[in-house]
C-alpha cells in the first residue's frame, strides 16, 4: 500500500525500498481521447486484425456463466457512452463473510478458487506502444482454508496464433521468472512465500490487493501488494528492463479502444483495456457452493483513491471461470461505498452495476489543507493536492476533513442525489447575504426558507429556515452562506404582501443582497345601508380612509387593524349606528347601517282662538291659538275658518327635517253676512276625523321616538 509522508511536497510512495514521487494519475471525463494510440506500430499479427478504435462491448465475449464474476470497469456505460482514463494505482478489496467453492481445475473436487485484480499497463515508445496484462492474484483453498498470493504479467502488444503475446526473460526482472510454454504462450509469474499473511489459515474477513506503477531513474516498475490483516506487504517489484526509453502511462481503462491482441474466430475477439477484480476459478471452471462476499474496485485519480466511474458485474480478459454466482450492486448507507455483492445462486443477469447516471460525485476542495484525510461516514480517504474526488451511492452523509496531524479542517453534511455532482469546500467559506425589508411594523415575525440548487449544499441541512423579529422597520438582516446557487421562499406575514414570494440568487466569492418590500394587504369593509331613498348620497370614514356614494353597499379597502368609523348621509336621515369601532383581521368585515328620516313641521298661530284649521281639507287640532303639525316633506293646503270671520286658505311647502311657519288672522265679517269658504263648525266626516286622530297619534309617536334618540 502506498504511504503518504507528511511534510514532503506531493507525498511519496514507499515500496520495498523503491521511492518515487506520488503519482498524479489522470481523472478525465467521458469520451476523452487517450494520450496514445493503443495499437501503434505493434499491430497484432496472425489473429485476424479488427479496428481497435471502436466502442467496446463488454458483452461481446461474456454474456453468461461460467465466467469470471465480480466488479469491472470497461470505460463504457450501459448506454454505450465511452470514457478513458489512466491511473498509477488500482486497489481491489474483498469483504468475505463466507466462502466455499468446488474446483474443476488442477485438483478436481477441491476448493481452489482465485480473486484476481486484472489490468493493462501501457508504455509509450517512439517505435510503438507496449501493452502488458498485469494480474495480482489471491489463491484460496476454501475447504482447507488457506490463502496465498501470486502475480502474472502477459504481453498484450503482439500476437502469436494462440492469442498470447511473446515475452522474454530480458524484458522483465523481479522475484519471479518468465515461463515459456509452446502452444500456450509466455508469461511472467511469481508465487509469494515467506511474507507475513501468506500461506496462513484463513476463513473469512477483509483483504486487499493493489498494483502500483512507478518510474524509478527513468525505468518503469510495477509493485504488487497485499494486505490480509498483517499490514501491507509489497511482495514483488517488477522492473521493465526494455522500458528505459518509454513513457509510463500507467494502467489504462478505455471504452473507445480494444487492446492489440486478438483471438481468431468469427467474429474476431480482442482483449480490452479495463480494470477488474474477479471472483473466479483457479485454472478452469469452478462452481460456487456457498459464498457471501463483496468486492470493491478503486483507482488513483491524482488526489485520492476513488471508486471507478462505472462498474459491471463480470470480468472479461481472464480465462478462469466460475458458475452458480449472482453478482449485484451493494452500497453502504453510512459512507456511500459501492460494491459488487457475490452470493451463491442461479446465474444472475450480466450487466452494469452503476455509472455516473445512477451514482453521485462528491468533489471536496481543501484550500487550507494540501494533504490530509477526508472522512465520509466511517470511510477515511487519504488525499493530496488540496482536493478529493469521490464516487458514492446517492444518500445523505456526514463529511469531515483532517490535517495530517488529525486536527479538524471542517465538517458538513451533504445530500447526494442520483446522477448529481456536488462541490463542497472545507472549511466552508461563508459570505454575507443581506435581506433588506421595508414596510413591516416593529416586532413583526419574518421567515425565509433558503435552499441550494445546482449541487450547492447548505451546510447541515437541505433547507435552511431563517426566522427573526423586526426590531425597527427597514432593517437589513445578514445570512452566511457558501458559494453557489440558491433559491428562497418568503414566508407569509399576516396583513402584508411581499414584493416577491420567491426568487434566486448567486454567491460567487462575494456577498449578495435580497430586497423585499412589504405593503399592507387590504380587505374590504363592506357597509350596507337601508332606509335611504334612491340617489341620496352617504359615506363612511374608516380611520383615515373615506369612501362615499349612492346606493348600497359601499366597500372600504383596509389592512388588518382596529378602526373608528363615522357614517353620514345628506339630508334629514339619521344612521344607526353612526359611530363605533370595527376590527379587520385577514378577511372582509361587514357593517350594516339603518337610516331613519328626520321629521318636518307645519307651525303657526291662529286668530281668533278656536278657529278651525284644515290640512288638505281635513280638520286639524289647535291649542290656545297655535298649531304644530308633524308632516313629511311636501306642499300642503292650509285653510282657517271661524263663524263671523272671513276664511283664509294658502299653500305651504315643507322641507325634510325643517319647520315651516304660517300664521292666520281672520277678519271679522259685518253683522248678517256669511263667512267665506265654510261654516264655523269643524265640519269633519266621521272617517276624516278618524284619519286625523290616527295621523296625529302617529306623528306624536314618531316625534317621541326622535326625541328619545336625541337624548
Amino acid at each position: 500500500m502506498f504511504l503518504l509522508l507528511a511534510g514532503v511536497p506531493g507525498g511519496f510512495l514507499a515500496h520495498e525500498g523503491v521511492a518515487a514521487a506520488a503519482p498524479t494519475g489522470s481523472r478525465v471525463g467521458l469520451a476523452t481521447p487517450l494520450p496514445f494510440s493503443p495499437q501503434g506500430s505493434l499491430a497484432p499479427s496472425g489473429a485476424g486484425v479488427r479496428p481497435q478504435a471502436v466502442v467496446v462491448d463488454p458483452l461481446e465475449r461474456r454474456s453468461g456463466e461460467p465466467s469470471p464474476m465480480g466488479i469491472a470497469d470497461y470505460g463504457v456505460t450501459a448506454a454505450g457512452v465511452p470514457y478513458n482514463y489512466t491511473t498509477p494505482i488500482l486497489l481491489g478489496t474483498a469483504n468475505v463473510s463466507s466462502l466455499l467453492t468446488n474446483s474443476g481445475g488442477p485438483v478436481p473436487g477441491a476448493g481452489y478458487m482465485t480473486f484476481q485484480l486484472n489490468c493493462e499497463l501501457v508504455l509509450e515508445s517512439p517505435s510503438g506502444n507496449w501493452s502488458y496484462w498485469v494480474q495480482n492474484v489471491v489463491s484460496i483453498e476454501t475447504q482447507a482454508h488457506y490463502i496465498g498470493f501470486e502475480n502474472n504479467i502477459w504481453n498484450f502488444s503482439d500476437s502469436v496464433a494462440s492469442g498470447t503475446g511473446l515475452l522474454t526473460s530480458g524484458m522483465l526482472s523481479g522475484r519471479g521468472t518468465v515461463n515459456q510454454f509452446p502452444g500456450i504462450g509466455d508469461w511472467y509469474a511469481y508465487g509469494d512465500s515467506g511474507d507475513p499473511g501468506n500461506g496462513i489459515i484463513w476463513y473469512a474477513g477483509v483483504f486487499s490487493v493493489e498494483v502500483v506503477s512507478v518510474v524509478v531513474a527513468g525505468v518503469p516498475h510495477v509493485v504488487f501488494e497485499y494486505n490480509d490483516g498483517f499490514g501491507w506487504v509489497a511482495y514483488d517489484n517488477v522492473t521493465f528492463l526494455d522500458g528505459a526509453n518509454t513513457r509510463d502511462l500507467g494502467f489504462v481503462v478505455s471504452g473507445s479502444h480494444y487492446a492489440p491482441i486478438c483471438f481468431s474466430g468469427t467474429p474476431t475477439v480482442c482483449e480490452v483495456y479495463d480494470a477488474e477484480f474477479d471472483f473466479t476459478g483457479a485454472g478452469g471452471s469452478d462452481t460456487d457452493v456457498s459464498s457471501n462476499l463483496t468486492l470493491g474496485l478503486q483507482y488513483w485519480n491524482g488526489h485520492n483513491l476513488e471508486a471507478t466511474p462505472s462498474a459491471w458485474n463480470f470480468g472479461y480478459n481472464t480465462g478462469e471461470q466460475i458458475s452458480n454466482v449472482v453478482s449485484t450492486l451493494a452500497t453502504n448507507p453510512v459512507d456511500g461505498s459501492l460494491f459488487a455483492r457475490e452470493t451463491n445462486g442461479s446465474a444472475g443477469t450480466f450487466g452494469e452495476l452503476y455509472d455516473a447516471s445512477t451514482s453521485s460525485q462528491l468533489h471536496v476542495l481543501l484550500p487550507s489543507a494540501p494533504a490530509g484525510t477526508v472522512r465520509v461516514g466511517t470511510q477515511s480517504i487519504q488525499y493530496v493536492g488540496g482536493e478529493a474526488n469521490l464516487t458514492l451511492a446517492p444518500g445523505t452523509y456526514s463529511v469531515a476533513a483532517f490535517y495530517p496531524n488529525s486536527t479538524t479542517v471542517g465538517v458538513a453534511t451533504v445530500q447526494l442525489s442520483r446522477g448529481s455532482a456536488v462541490s463542497l469546500t472545507l472549511p466552508i467559506p461563508t459570505f454575507d447575504v443581506k435581506v433588506d425589508y421595508a414596510g413591516l411594523p416593529a416586532g413583526t415575525a419574518v421567515n425565509i426558507s433558503l435552499v441550494g440548487t445546482g449541487g450547492t449544499q447548505v451546510p447541515s441541512m437541505l433547507w435552511t429556515n431563517l426566522s427573526w423579529t423586526t426590531s425597527v422597520p427597514n432593517t437589513a438582516v445578514g445570512l452566511l452562506v457558501v458559494n453557489g446557487s440558491y433559491r428562497f421562499v418568503v414566508g407569509p406575514v399576516p396583513g402584508y404582501v411581499p414584493s416577491a414570494y420567491r426568487g434566486s440568487f448567486q454567491v460567487n466569492g462575494a456577498g449578495a443582497e435580497i430586497t423585499i418590500d412589504w405593503r399592507p394587504f387590504t380587505y374590504d369593509v363592506v357597509v350596507s345601508a337601508s332606509g335611504l331613498p334612491p340617489g341620496v348620497p352617504w359615506g363612511v370614514l374608516l380611520g383615515s380612509l373615506y369612501i362615499n356614494g349612492t346606493g348600497s353597499p359601499l366597500a372600504v379597502p383596509s389592512p388588518n387593524g382596529t378602526y373608528a368609523y363615522w357614517v353620514y348621509a345628506e339630508g334629514p336621515y339619521t344612521p344607526n349606528p353612526q359611530t363605533g369601532e370595527l376590527s379587520v383581521s385577514a378577511g372582509a368585515a361587514p357593517l350594516s347601517v339603518t337610516f331613519t328620516a328626520q321629521p318636518s313641521h307645519l307651525r303657526g298661530a291662529i286668530s281668533p282662538v278656536g278657529a278651525v284649521l284644515e290640512l288638505n281639507g281635513f280638520a286639524q287640532l289647535s291649542s290656545g291659538g297655535t298649531y304644530d303639525l308633524l308632516v313629511i316633506a311636501g306642499a300642503y293646503n292650509l285653510s282657517v275658518s271661524s263663524s263671523g270671520y272671513a276664511s283664509q286658505s294658502r299653500t305651504v311647502s315643507v322641507t325634510a327635517g325643517n319647520s315651516s311657519f304660517s300664521n292666520f288672522t281672520l277678519a271679522a265679517m259685518p253683522v248678517g253676512s256669511s263667512p267665506a269658504g265654510g261654516s264655523g263648525s269643524f265640519g269633519l266626516s266621521p272617517i276624516a276625523l278618524t284619519l286625523l286622530v290616527v295621523g296625529a297619534v302617529a306623528a306624536l309617536s314618531v316625534l317621541a321616538l326622535v326625541l328619545r334618540r336625541r337624548t
